[in-house]
């Protein structure tokens, strides 16, 4: 595997999938219901990669990259990054990384599903870190 420049077809279909994510992504929510850090969106670069196989022969890898965004999720250590990155045909892999950089949700989604999903998840991790605080600050009364 030898990663290679992109073509500029390549960099076009990038172009055009990243507007198709983020369009699919606010279609039901606004980045304010996601608990988007304003301007903190992050392009995950696109790759292509020359192969070799034996059963094959060469062939090229296009890999369409995908979003970051910085979410405040109530993590009292700080702020939590949401990522989303094309793997195959309609599945994106999805996953929450906490202020400390672990990795607390982490899975597979089909493109019709991502805005459900990246909500849903996004959500539930603070409403965790809201019950965490409260309790906190409750039993130390």
């Amino acid at each position: 595997m030898v990663i290679e420049p992109l073509t500029p077809e390549e960099r076009a279909l990038h172009a055009k999938g990243i507007e198709r994510i983020r369009r699919h992504l606010f279609r039901r929510y606004q980045p304010a219901d996601y608990f988007i850090v304003p301007n903190s969106e992050q392009v995950i670069a696109a790759s292509a990669e020359s192969c070799w196989n034996a059963a094959c022969g060469d062939f090229r890898v296009f890999r369409f990259g995908g979003l970051s965004y910085v979410v405040d999720c109530r993590d009292k250590d700080g702020l939590t990054r949401v990522c989303l990155a094309h793997t195959e045909r309609d599945r994106f892999h999805f996953w929450v990384s906490a202020a400390r950089g672990h990795t607390m949700t982490s899975l597979i989604v089909r493109f019709r599903d991502l805005d459900e999903i990246v909500y849903q998840h996004v959500c539930s991790y603070r409403r965790m870190n809201m019950r965490t605080l409260n309790s906190g600050k409750a039993s130390s009364r």
